[in-house]
Protein backbone atom coordinates (compact mmCIF):
# COMPACT_ATOMS: atom_id res chain seq x y z
CA UNK A 1 0.00 0.00 0.00
CA UNK A 2 1.61 3.36 -0.83
CA UNK A 3 1.77 5.79 2.09
CA UNK A 4 -0.96 7.04 4.52
CA UNK A 5 -0.53 10.71 3.40
CA UNK A 6 -1.05 9.50 -0.35
CA UNK A 7 -4.04 7.24 0.32
CA UNK A 8 -5.80 9.70 2.19
CA UNK A 9 -4.86 12.44 -0.29
CA UNK A 10 -6.20 10.45 -3.02
CA UNK A 11 -9.41 9.41 -1.38
CA UNK A 12 -10.44 12.83 -0.15
CA UNK A 13 -9.77 13.74 -4.41
CA UNK A 14 -13.17 12.40 -4.58
CA UNK A 15 -14.96 14.50 -2.39
CA UNK A 16 -17.85 16.42 -3.44
CA UNK A 17 -17.11 20.06 -1.92
CA UNK A 18 -20.71 21.34 -2.56
CA UNK A 19 -22.75 18.77 -0.86
CA UNK A 20 -21.28 19.89 2.85
CA UNK A 21 -23.85 22.64 3.46
CA UNK A 22 -26.75 20.26 2.72
CA UNK A 23 -25.44 17.51 4.75
CA UNK A 24 -24.68 19.53 7.88
CA UNK A 25 -28.32 20.40 7.82
CA UNK A 26 -29.52 16.99 7.89
CA UNK A 27 -29.66 15.28 11.23
CA UNK A 28 -29.94 11.60 10.62
CA UNK A 29 -26.66 11.98 8.47
CA UNK A 30 -23.39 12.39 10.06
CA UNK A 31 -21.49 13.23 7.00
CA UNK A 32 -20.96 9.40 6.24
CA UNK A 33 -17.99 8.69 3.75
CA UNK A 34 -19.64 6.69 1.44
CA UNK A 35 -23.24 6.97 0.92
CA UNK A 36 -24.67 4.99 -1.84
CA UNK A 37 -20.82 4.13 -3.30
CA UNK A 38 -19.99 8.01 -3.58
CA UNK A 39 -17.53 9.30 -1.43
CA UNK A 40 -18.72 12.42 0.76
CA UNK A 41 -17.68 15.81 1.66
CA UNK A 42 -15.52 15.79 4.41
CA UNK A 43 -13.61 12.95 3.28
CA UNK A 44 -11.92 10.49 5.48
CA UNK A 45 -12.08 12.95 8.49
CA UNK A 46 -16.02 12.70 8.60
CA UNK A 47 -16.15 9.16 8.23
CA UNK A 48 -15.64 9.27 12.27
CA UNK A 49 -19.53 9.75 11.96
CA UNK A 50 -20.13 6.14 10.20
CA UNK A 51 -22.79 4.54 11.69
CA UNK A 52 -24.69 3.36 8.65
CA UNK A 53 -24.23 3.35 4.72
CA UNK A 54 -27.17 5.47 2.92
CA UNK A 55 -28.82 2.21 2.16
CA UNK A 56 -28.36 -1.53 1.41
CA UNK A 57 -27.58 -2.52 -2.92
CA UNK A 58 -31.79 -3.91 -3.21
CA UNK A 59 -29.87 -6.11 -6.45
CA UNK A 60 -28.12 -8.57 -4.10
CA UNK A 61 -29.45 -11.84 -5.26
CA UNK A 62 -28.93 -13.50 -1.55
CA UNK A 63 -29.48 -12.50 1.23
CA UNK A 64 -27.04 -9.98 3.07
CA UNK A 65 -25.35 -11.11 6.80
CA UNK A 66 -24.88 -8.97 9.65
CA UNK A 67 -21.43 -10.68 9.88
CA UNK A 68 -20.42 -8.68 6.18
CA UNK A 69 -22.38 -5.77 6.89
CA UNK A 70 -20.67 -5.20 10.19
CA UNK A 71 -16.90 -5.79 8.70
CA UNK A 72 -17.55 -2.89 6.29
CA UNK A 73 -18.77 -0.67 8.98
CA UNK A 74 -15.19 -1.87 10.68
CA UNK A 75 -13.49 -1.23 7.19
CA UNK A 76 -14.91 2.44 7.33
CA UNK A 77 -13.07 2.84 10.98
CA UNK A 78 -9.92 1.23 10.02
CA UNK A 79 -10.10 3.86 7.27
CA UNK A 80 -10.86 6.78 9.45
CA UNK A 81 -7.85 5.83 11.76
CA UNK A 82 -5.73 5.72 8.64
CA UNK A 83 -5.25 1.55 8.64
CA UNK A 84 -5.95 0.85 5.13
CA UNK A 85 -4.32 -2.61 5.18
CA UNK A 86 -6.86 -3.51 7.92
CA UNK A 87 -9.34 -1.78 5.93
CA UNK A 88 -8.73 -3.44 2.77
CA UNK A 89 -8.77 -6.86 4.83
CA UNK A 90 -12.03 -5.83 6.26
CA UNK A 91 -13.55 -5.01 3.14
CA UNK A 92 -12.82 -8.36 1.58
CA UNK A 93 -14.89 -9.37 4.59
CA UNK A 94 -17.40 -7.45 3.58
CA UNK A 95 -17.18 -8.77 0.28
CA UNK A 96 -17.21 -12.61 1.19
CA UNK A 97 -19.86 -12.56 4.04
CA UNK A 98 -22.28 -10.54 1.06
CA UNK A 99 -22.76 -7.15 2.66
CA UNK A 100 -26.03 -5.10 2.11
CA UNK A 101 -23.97 -2.84 1.10
CA UNK A 102 -22.16 -4.68 -1.98
CA UNK A 103 -21.76 -2.08 -4.52
CA UNK A 104 -19.85 0.37 -1.43
CA UNK A 105 -17.81 -2.22 -0.46
CA UNK A 106 -16.27 -3.21 -3.87
CA UNK A 107 -15.77 0.46 -4.91
CA UNK A 108 -14.25 0.85 -1.63
CA UNK A 109 -12.18 -2.36 -1.98
CA UNK A 110 -11.54 -1.62 -5.52
CA UNK A 111 -9.34 1.60 -4.64
CA UNK A 112 -7.46 0.26 -2.24
CA UNK A 113 -6.31 -2.82 -4.87
CA UNK A 114 -5.60 0.02 -7.28
CA UNK A 115 -3.35 2.11 -4.92
CA UNK A 116 -2.07 -1.48 -4.45
CA UNK A 117 -1.47 -2.21 -7.87
CA UNK A 118 -3.56 -4.73 -8.42
CA UNK A 119 -5.13 -3.07 -11.69
CA UNK A 120 -6.72 -6.79 -12.98
CA UNK A 121 -8.59 -7.23 -9.26
CA UNK A 122 -9.07 -3.33 -8.74
CA UNK A 123 -11.14 -3.43 -12.30
CA UNK A 124 -13.38 -6.33 -11.51
CA UNK A 125 -14.47 -4.93 -8.02
CA UNK A 126 -15.05 -1.59 -10.25
CA UNK A 127 -17.16 -3.49 -12.81
CA UNK A 128 -18.89 -5.53 -10.22
CA UNK A 129 -20.01 -2.38 -8.04
CA UNK A 130 -21.16 -0.94 -11.81
CA UNK A 131 -23.21 -3.88 -12.21
CA UNK A 132 -24.67 -3.28 -9.09
CA UNK A 133 -25.05 0.39 -9.09
CA UNK A 134 -24.58 1.51 -12.80
CA UNK A 135 -24.53 5.32 -11.91
CA UNK A 136 -21.81 5.28 -9.66
CA UNK A 137 -19.66 7.94 -10.34
CA UNK A 138 -16.45 7.00 -8.49
CA UNK A 139 -16.88 3.39 -9.67
CA UNK A 140 -17.10 4.83 -13.15
CA UNK A 141 -13.87 7.47 -13.08
CA UNK A 142 -11.71 4.62 -11.40
CA UNK A 143 -12.48 2.18 -14.01
CA UNK A 144 -11.77 4.66 -16.55
CA UNK A 145 -8.21 5.78 -14.90
CA UNK A 146 -7.12 1.80 -15.13
CA UNK A 147 -8.51 1.32 -18.89
CA UNK A 148 -5.82 4.63 -19.54
CA UNK A 149 -3.29 3.03 -17.27
CA UNK A 150 -3.43 -0.16 -19.07
CA UNK A 151 -3.26 1.00 -22.35
CA UNK A 152 -0.23 2.97 -20.92
CA UNK A 153 1.78 0.19 -20.53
Amino acid sequence: MPSTTFVTSYLESFRNKGAARSLAASPSIAEPLLTAGRLRPSGLRTAAAETEPAEPDASLSTPASAEGDEAFRSALARIRAHDYDAALQLLDKAVQKKTAYMAQALNARGTFLYLKGDLEAALSDFNAALSLEPSNINSLVKRGSIYMEMNNR
